[in-house]
């Protein structure tokens, strides 16, 4: 028994009840997760009612036999989610209405939706005015009945929606309830017995307008992807502009570097070129030293000969003295020329150090552009985690796109299932069931929407578990391995 039910049936006894020793009668009353019983009143005389043996069962019933319990007797007869299961619920409805004593009344309570959960089978849906054809029905079986409410339940944390309806049976001298159960609990398309309007009316059931919802929910998502990839092209092309400045940026700064690498390297061929003068210069000086050594060596030579021959060549001295004042004057000469080339030394000397002081300028800019060099190396790196995050993004959105047309394409196939199954002559309905059931699935096989012997043979343990195959699809199956 699901939530609305088991809650909606309890406000209904404590509403409909008399306050003690309340004789209640519930057929299908067999405990299926849940029962009437649990929220009755605890004075009650409460009898359960079912076709087959179990919990919550007092008494076994034949099919098509009378109902071993006394008739105009009981306070509330009441049939919850058993209705849809019986393939002449008009005739079960009769008797829950002769079991009534005048003055009591009849709640039945019956899925308005849902899937197909067959127990043993599932046969009916029940909509808004189907109160007003039951009551109908009991006046052509001479029972007066008064509907006293009926509603469209909606759901809460189970599927279903149900239609709960409540009958008063006739004649009796007191006066009509006014203290309704359909205001304690969210439904459409109430019917009052005191008036003709019908209450919060309502043509969608809620599967359609949650389907609308869902499809609005679909549309919303899909407006976000686009406005997302909108935004996502517009960053990408907003970093791939920030990628390419960033990559002229490290060009120009390699085209700077290269250009002041080439300029060191000219300086150092310069000063190598300088030094490479300066030696040869100073060697230069050094041989003519030497050779004017060497001169100054053979005068003294020459003069220390003319020293020893002085008396017999006094005209020879007096030449060689010349000779020597010359030398002399050669070396004087010789001497300037060193102090020349020394203050030329020097010179070269002040060159090299501002040769090595704008090597070491260049080495100061070539780190500052090895530093930049890293740092566009870093916003790169920042680049690429950024693409990476979109792209992860991107895939998300993508899969939460593709379970969304899941769940579309799914409720689309449920329809037709629905659509197909529905479309039924009403001689159906003698049928034996083993025959009804493979009509139907000859139907859906040639309409394309589900093949029963092909779905048993690729999934044996359904065959050997003796499973109906298109509910064991629904319920298991369908999220898992949609169908082609």
């Amino acid at each position: 028994m699901h939530d609305t039910a088991l809650k909606i049936g309890g406000l209904v006894m404590r509403t409909y009840c008399p306050a003690k020793n309340a004789r209640i009668l519930d057929v299908g009353a067999q405990d299926m997760n849940g029962s009437l019983r649990d929220v009755a009143p605890k004075d009650a005389d409460y009898i359960g009612l079912d076709h087959e043996a179990g919990k919550g069962v007092d008494i076994v019933v034949e099919a098509d036999q009378p109902w071993p319990v006394e008739d105009d007797h009981f306070d509330l007869v009441l049939a919850t989610s058993v209705l849809e299961h019986d393939p002449a619920f008009w005739e079960t409805f009769e008797k829950m209405c002769r079991k009534a004593r005048p003055g009591g009344h009849i709640y039945i309570s019956a899925p308005s939706n849902g899937i197909v959960h067959r127990c043993p089978q599932d046969y009916w849906r029940f909509y808004p005015d189907s109160g007003l054809a039951l009551k109908a029905w009991a006046a052509r079986r001479e029972l007066d009945v008064t509907l006293v409410e009926s509603f469209m339940a909606e759901r809460e944390a189970d599927m279903w929606n149900d239609f709960c309806a409540i009958f008063r049976r006739e004649p009796s001298p007191e006066p009509l309830n006014r203290n309704y159960v359909y205001p304690h609990v969210p439904c459409t398309n109430a019917i009052i017995w005191e008036s003709k309007e019908v209450l919060n009316p309502r043509t969608e059931s809620e599967d359609m307008m949650l389907i609308v919802r869902e499809r609005e929910e679909v549309n919303k998502l899909r407006h976000h992807i686009d406005w997302r990839e909108h935004q996502i092209a517009g960053e990408k092309t907003a970093w791939a502009a920030e990628r390419e400045e960033l990559v002229r940026s490290a060009a120009s700064a390699s085209i700077a570097q290269a250009a002041q690498e080439q300029q060191f390297a000219v300086a150092m061929e310069r000063a190598a070129d300088a030094e490479r003068d300066l030696q040869n210069h100073i060697r230069g000086i050094e041989e003519e030293i030497g050779r004017l050594r060497s001169v100054v060596s053979e005068r003294d030579e020459q003069l220390g000969q003319l020293e020893n021959n002085l008396a017999q060549r006094r005209a020879e001295v007096e030449e060689a003295l010349a000779d020597a004042a010359n030398a002399r004057e050669l070396q004087r000469v010789a001497e300037d020329a060193a102090r020349e080339y020394q203050l030329r030394i020097r010179q070269l000397g002040r060159e090299v150090s501002e040769a090595q002081a704008l090597v070491l300028q260049l080495t100061e800019q070539r780190t500052a552009a090895e530093d930049r060099t890293a740092s566009i190396g870093k916003r790169l790196d920042k680049v690429e985690r950024a693409n990476r995050k979109i792209t992860n993004e991107l895939s998300r959105l993508e899969t939460a796109v593709a379970r969304l047309h899941g769940s579309e394409r799914n409720l689309r196939w449920l329809r037709e299932v629905h659509a197909s199954l529905s479309a039924n002559s009403w001689w159906w309905s003698f049928l034996p069931s083993g025959a009804r059931r493979r009509l139907e699935y000859r139907r859906l096989l040639r309409a394309g929407l589900f093949d029963h012997d092909r779905y048993l043979d690729e999934r044996p343990d359904v065959r050997e578990a003796g499973f109906d195959p298109l509910r064991h699809y629904i319920a298991h199956g369908m999220d898992e391995a949609p169908l082609n």
